[in-house]
């Protein structure tokens, strides 16, 4: 027959693990840029190729910027593209 501490322990053991779980798998390995292309005046320049480039190893990214002067860049390595 289980006793009630160990059956009791088993169930936070339990409890405790699946509650830690979405925590586990919620690390973001990767990193990324935004923001907006605009003019000296502050205007929006749309269609700007922007490039993000990782000095160390030469590694480059290129987007377009959209209409309204802005990009996103995602999925670059911690420390460069």
């Amino acid at each position: 027959m289980i006793s009630f501490k160990k059956l009791a322990g088993g169930v936070a053991f339990v409890a405790l693990s699946a509650a830690l779980a979405p925590v586990a798998f919620a690390q973001v390995t990767t990193s990324g840029v935004r923001g907006t292309v605009t003019t000296a005046d502050g205007a929006p320049v749309g269609d700007a190729t922007v490039t993000i480039q990782d000095t160390r190893t030469g590694l480059s990214r290129t987007v377009m910027s959209t209409p309204t002067g802005s990009f996103d860049v995602r999925g670059l390595n911690v420390g460069g593209p």
